[in-house]
């Protein structure tokens, strides 16, 4: 199909004061029809929220849900991109008291205007800065019952599929609507893949050796998981793991990916790669699937951008319809392979099989890999376990226990990095070790394979406000525009009030690398991602007491939607054995 990297449109990233950018950007007009045809007021909405809408509606076309338990389970990892003007905006009074200070004379002016500005921005700042909002919009489908966002950075919407299968599984839902969504190609997110060297300066060119970087994306994917008696493409099994200690948060290591795909045995027919135009992302990702040679290769991303939330489900997506039309997807772009053991044709061919599986991978910044195996044939899933789980101790830390952790070093946090990461991350670290000291536990004797963390928080971390704000500074020569230059400059001069962009902000901004940050300090290998759930610490301790019944042995759950973060460490019974156990975990229920 058509290629949908292009440049940037200049209502959203200004070529008059930021670079020239290319992204993976979606049109209006079909925005626009999705609002006709549900009578909504598109000011009154994100883009965000109206592609998934789209998306599901599409997915559940002709699907009679009633009477049916259905849950919503979404990869997501930024709010909305209106939210980055509503970040500025915040600044307002800081800015006021700013031009009272350096340029007395036009300070009034100066408050006049900017509150003027603001008063024009939508939607509203509620809605912009909390993506949880889609879920009120999908009742105009029918879709009611829980639902919940999930954060594995890029990796989210394969974390989504991952749960809702989990969910299936384990008879706690009929129906899981899953999918991804990302809208969110503002200056500051070009800033951030800038700072590490890993945006491309034009197209990127996935698992091609020419390929310097990748390109953003945006969009939205749905998809429908029913138990496997109702299924056209099967779920035959999910391997995930994080990267632990010795990892950086934003490199990948092949030793991780190794673990995701190990838990699913023997090669797929097409393997759908993460695979984002990044030298050092694809050359990992290579020797991870070295095991598998002369397997069919393919990654989307050359057409839409990385989609980042969404990614793992557009892979899973265009694999499945590819399969399904008897292809193996084309790379037309491919003139320098970078794996000579895939096999990536550069126009569609034929499978020549009636029988397929396909692997597909996601991984994202905090260490975090996912790997899903569907099939066009039944295969039976590893049975659960029925265990009993005990809370096995808590843990809360302040702010000052993680300025602490900084400041001194320990856990492999850098004493330069406080300030450029967010204290709800450092905070997490210091609530787990406390809540592990309290239990009497070394994490050396625990086999961290099987040890996982779930984090909940709001999307989009203060931190990542700041930055986006500090960014944003640059439109104040539009936005002051008329006033003295020396005035404008002076006004500008407030971002550097901020805290700098280093090496250290992409991952310190994120949630999900809350539950990262923590596996990395202590060495954990399981799962880790986090939820944003109206009840987000009930749901994360349902959600990892069914891990644990699927085969953890150590969940550490992190609520971090308080000024004092706790950490929770949880076990099987039997995993428990010779700990001070304190209570039994009775089921809590999705809300």
């Amino acid at each position: 199909g058509d290629c949908a990297v292009r440049p940037m449109p200049t209502s959203r990233v200004d070529p008059e004061l930021y670079e020239e950018y290319v992204g993976g950007w979606v049109d209006e007009a079909p925005i626009d029809k999705v609002c006709e045809r549900f009578g909504l007021d598109k000011s009154q909405h994100t883009k965000l929220e109206l592609m998934f809408l789209e998306a599901a509606r599409q997915a559940v076309h002709g699907k009679d849900l009633g009477g049916r338990r259905v849950a919503v389970v979404i990869g997501c990892m930024s709010p909305d991109e209106s939210s980055s003007a509503w970040h500025l905006a915040d600044c307002t009074d800081r800015l006021v008291s700013h031009a009272q200070k350096t340029c007395p004379d036009h300070a009034e002016d100066i408050a006049k205007t900017l509150r003027q500005w603001a008063a024009t921005l939508t939607p509203s700042r509620e809605r912009a800065m909390h993506p949880r909002s889609v879920f009120g919009l999908l009742k105009k489908l029918g879709i009611e019952g829980e639902s919940f966002l999930v954060d594995a950075a890029c990796a989210s919407s394969l974390a989504a599929v991952d749960i809702g299968n989990m969910l299936i599984q384990q008879e706690k839902a009929d129906v899981v609507i899953v999918g991804g969504m990302e809208s969110y190609l503002s200056p500051e997110s070009f800033s951030l893949f800038q700072k590490i060297g890993a945006l491309a300066p034009g197209k990127c060119l996935p698992l091609d050796t020419q390929s310097k970087g990748l390109c953003q994306g945006e969009g939205a994917v749905a998809l429908v998981l029913e138990p496997a008696r109702e299924s056209q493409v099967f779920i035959t099994g999910v391997g995930a793991s994080s990267d632990g200690a010795e990892a950086s948060l934003f490199s990948p290591t092949k030793e991780g990916q190794e673990r995701a795909l190990r838990q699913l045995g023997q090669a797929p027919t097409l393997i759908a790669c993460h695979a984002t135009g990044t030298p050092v992302g694809d050359a990992t990702e290579v020797q991870a699937l070295q095991q598998y040679a002369n397997v069919h290769a393919h990654s989307i991303k050359h057409a839409i951008g990385h989609t980042k939330a969404a990614a793992g489900c557009a892979s899973l997506l265009s694999a499945v319809l590819s399969l399904q039309e008897g292809l193996y997807p084309p790379s037309p772009y491919l003139t320098q392979p970078r794996a000579s053991t895939l096999v990536m044709p550069r126009q569609a061919t034929k499978t020549h099989t009636d029988a397929w599986t396909c692997g597909v991978s996601a991984f994202g910044f905090g260490g975090i890999n996912y790997h899903v195996r569907i099939a066009n044939h039944h295969v039976a899933q590893g049975e659960r376990k029925r265990a009993s789980v005990v809370v096995v101790s808590h843990g809360v830390a302040a702010q000052h226990h993680g300025q602490q952790l900084a400041q001194e070093g320990r856990h492999g946090i850098p004493p330069e990095s406080f300030g450029h990461v967010d204290t709800l991350q450092l905070q997490a670290v210091a609530a787990t070790q406390f809540a592990l000291r309290n239990a009497g536990v070394e994490p050396s004797s625990l086999d961290l394979t099987k040890v996982g963390v779930i984090s909940t928080s709001a999307t989009g971390l203060p931190l990542q406000g700041q930055i986006a704000a500090k960014v944003r500074h640059k439109e104040l020569k539009k936005i002051l525009h008329g006033m003295p230059e020396k005035t404008i400059d002076a006004m500008m001069q407030h971002a550097d009030t901020l805290p700098e962009i280093t090496l250290d902000t992409p991952t310190g901004v994120l949630n999900n690398v809350i539950a990262g940050r923590t596996c990395k300090a202590f060495g954990f290998l399981g799962k880790n991602y986090n939820i944003d759930a109206k009840q987000g610490y009930a749901t994360a301790l349902r959600i990892a007491s069914l891990e644990l019944e699927r085969g953890h042995d150590m969940m550490v759950v992190v609520d971090a939607s308080a000024e004092r973060v706790r950490a929770t460490i949880l076990c099987t019974e039997e995993s428990a054995a010779g700990l001070p156990l304190r209570e039994r975990l009775s089921e809590v229920r999705l809300v």
